[in-house]
């Protein structure tokens, strides 16, 4: 048989859908590199990592950054609400003088990388879940 029909034919196989997605859904952070390499473990023909990527994606899954979620405290809560009610009254003069500091970074990415289907957005196990906003 030809090596490409080989490939997709051992791919089409319900044992092996199912082996990669459970590779998958161990460990959402896995590199694809990482995900192959499992998958071919006690294989007689392996198979490529864009034959993987390619099946990832036929099944909905995407690599995507996680998202986040602030949690804040109750007393922290509480003082937001009230620093935002006392400036509820504030003219735009007030708010030009406002000055509001932004923390940049260049060359720094901190971003974490899942795979995940596009109907799992907000799921608790796939959110990263942060108590302090960043410090610089």
């Amino acid at each position: 048989l030809h090596t490409a029909y080989r490939r997709q034919r051992q791919m089409c196989i319900r044992d092996s859908i199912h082996t990669m997605k459970r590779i998958v859904k161990t460990n959402r952070r896995s590199l694809l590199s990482d995900i192959t390499t499992k998958f071919n473990e006690g294989r007689l023909d392996p198979v490529s990592k864009r034959t993987i990527q390619h099946n990832l994606h036929k099944h909905n899954y995407r690599r995507s950054v996680v998202k986040k979620k602030l949690v804040i405290k109750e007393v922290n809560r509480k003082n937001r609400l009230a620093w935002c009610r006392g400036k509820r009254i504030w003219t735009i003069d007030n708010w030009k003088r406002f000055s509001d500091e932004t923390k940049i970074m260049i060359g720094h990415d901190e971003r974490v990388k899942i795979w995940r289907k596009r109907d799992e957005g907000w799921r608790p196990d796939l959110v990263q879940k942060k108590t302090e906003p960043d410090k610089f």
